[in-house]
C-alpha cells in the first residue's frame, strides 16, 4: 500500500511539472558511478536527454550518462523501463502491481480493452481488482483484473455491460395485468416469476393450485447431490450397475440399454437432467436414499410451501417449483467445483418447452396429464420462472400456450445478456 501511495503521489506531482528532464523513480539496478577522467584526458560530454533506438529496444537517456529505469515521467506521460533501461510495452509485472503500456510505451489509465477483455487501470497506473467505481456505476474485476460480465458477485448481479444491476426492479401494474389477461384464456395454469437480483416475486393463479411435481423433482435432487460432491461426500466417478429392479420406463435412454451396464454418478445426474431419465433417478436413489435429501429440501432454510415426499408423485406448487429454480441459479453461480457442469446440463436439456435466444436452464415435468417447467433465464436481469399446468395431454396447443407465457415474461425484463 505504501508503494502504491508513492506512485500516486509521484504521478500527481509530476503531472504538474513542466520540466522536460525525465524524472525517474529508480526500481532497477543503479547505473554505474561515472569515475573522473584520467589526468590530461578530456571528459566526454554525456548525450542530451532523449530517446535512443537500439537493436535491443528503446531507451531514454537521462542526460547524465545513464538511462531511465522503472517508472519515469517524461514530457507529460508515464513510461516504464526495465532494469537495463529498455522501454516496456503491454502488461508489466511491477513490484507494486500490474501496469499496462500501449505500443508506444505510454502507461494507460482508466478502462482499457486487451484481447477482448476489459480492465480498469487507476490513476496510479496500477490495475485494479475487486469492486471498481466507474462514472456509470460499479464493476467487478476478478483476480486477473478482467471485468466480469453476467456473473453473480457478492450478492449482486453484474450485467452484460460489466456494471452491477441495481437492486430496484418491479413489474408495472400493466405488465401484471397482461399476464393475468393471458392466463384467463388458459385455465389450469399457475405462474410464478422471481427476479433473481432483488428476490421479488410475482404470482398468478396460485391460490389453492396443487400439482404432481413429476420430473421437476429431479432438479433440486441434482443440486443436492452436486453440493454433496463439492463437499467431498459423494464421488461422481463411482459406478452404479443398471439392474432389472432399478428399471423405470417412460423417459430416458438407459431403459434402452442392457442390464449389467455400469454408469458413473456424474453420468446418471446428467441423464436425469438432460433426458429426464427415470431409470437414472432410480439408480441414484438406490445409492443415495432420499431421506437426507428430504431433510434438506424440507428445511426451514429452503422454506417450501409443501413438503416433498420420496418421489415424483409429490404434490407441489408453482411457488415451490420457482424456489427449485432459484436454488439451481444459486448453485450455478456459487463457484462450486461442479457448478459449471450443472449449468451445462441444465441449459441443454433434451426436451425444452421454452424456446429463446437467451441462455435458459429448464427442467420440465410431464406426468398424469400435467405439464410443467422450472426455468432460470439469463436475461439482463436473470429471473426464475415456474409454469405448472393441469391441461391434460401434451399437445401442440399446450406447447404454444407455454411459449406465449414465456415470451410475455421475457418482455417484462431487460434485454438479453450478451457475451
Amino acid at each position: 500500500m505504501k508503494k502504491r501511495l508513492i506512485l500516486i503521489l509521484a504521478a500527481f506531482l509530476l503531472s504538474i511539472t513542466s520540466c522536460s528532464q525525465p524524472v525517474v523513480l529508480r526500481v532497477g539496478p543503479v547505473p554505474p558511478v561515472q569515475l573522473p577522467s584520467a589526468a590530461g584526458e578530456e571528459a566526454e560530454e554525456p548525450l542530451p536527454v532523449g530517446w535512443e533506438e537500439t537493436a535491443d529496444g528503446t531507451r531514454l537517456r537521462d542526460g547524465n550518462g545513464g538511462y531511465a529505469r522503472g517508472f519515469t515521467w517524461y514530457e507529460g506521460k508515464g513510461y516504464w523501463f526495465d532494469g537495463e533501461g529498455y522501454l516496456q510495452t503491454g502488461w508489466i509485472d511491477a513490484e507494486e502491481g500490474w501496469l499496462y503500456a500501449g505500443e508506444d510505451g505510454v502507461l494507460q489509465t482508466g478502462l482499457i480493452e486487451v484481447d477482448g477483455e476489459s480492465y480498469y487501470i487507476g490513476d496510479d497506473y496500477l490495475m485494479d481488482t475487486g469492486w471498481v467505481a466507474l462514472p456509470e456505476g460499479y464493476a467487478w474485476a476478478g483476480e486477473d483484473g478482467a471485468l466480469v460480465r453476467n456473473r453473480y458477485v457478492d450478492g449482486r448481479w453484474i450485467g452484460a455491460d460489466g456494471l452491477a444491476v441495481p437492486d430496484e426492479f418491479s413489474l408495472t401494474d400493466e405488465q401484471y395485468g397482461q399476464m393475468q389477461a393471458l392466463l384467463t384464456e388458459m385455465p389450469g395454469a399457475s405462474v410464478v416469476v422471481e427476479d433473481l437480483v432483488s428476490g421479488r416475486r410475482w404470482e398468478w393463479n396460485t391460490a389453492g393450485a396443487y400439482y404432481y411435481i413429476a420430473s421437476v423433482y429431479k432438479l433440486p435432487y441434482a443440486v443436492w447431490l452436486l453440493q454433496r460432491a463439492d463437499r467431498g461426500e459423494i464421488d461422481l466417478d463411482e459406478e452404479i450397475t443398471y439392474t432389472a429392479d432399478l428399471h423405470v420406463g417412460a423417459a430416458g435412454i438407459i431403459q434402452d440399454g442392457e442390464y449389467g451396464e455400469r454408469y458413473t454418478v456424474r453420468q446418471l445426474i446428467e441423464y436425469m437432467i438432460v433426458y429426464s431419465d427415470n431409470t437414472a433417478l432410480s439408480m441414484l436413489k438406490s445409492r443415495f436414499p432420499v431421506s437426507e435429501f428430504k431433510e434438506w429440501i424440507n428445511s426451514d432454510e429452503i422454506g417450501l410451501e409443501r413438503d416433498l415426499n420420496d418421489s415424483t408423485d409429490s404434490v407441489t406448487t408453482a411457488a415451490d417449483c420457482c424456489t427449485f429454480a432459484r436454488l439451481a441459479f444459486q448453485y450455478m453461480e456459487s463457484g462450486g467445483e461442479n457448478a459449471d457442469f450443472f449449468r451445462e446440463i441444465y441449459t441443454s436439456t433434451d426436451d425444452q418447452l421454452f424456446q429463446s435466444d437467451l441462455e435458459v436452464g429448464q427442467k420440465y415435468g410431464w406426468w398424469d396429464n400435467e405439464l410443467h417447467s422450472a426455468a432460470v433465464v439469463y436475461a439482463g436481469r436473470p429471473y426464475a420462472l415456474a409454469v405448472l399446468t393441469g391441461w391434460g395431454e401434451r399437445t401442440e396447443e399446450d406447447e404454444r400456450e407455454l411459449q406465449e407465457i414465456f415470451d410475455l415474461v421475457e418482455s417484462f425484463f431487460p434485454e438479453a445478456a450478451e457475451g
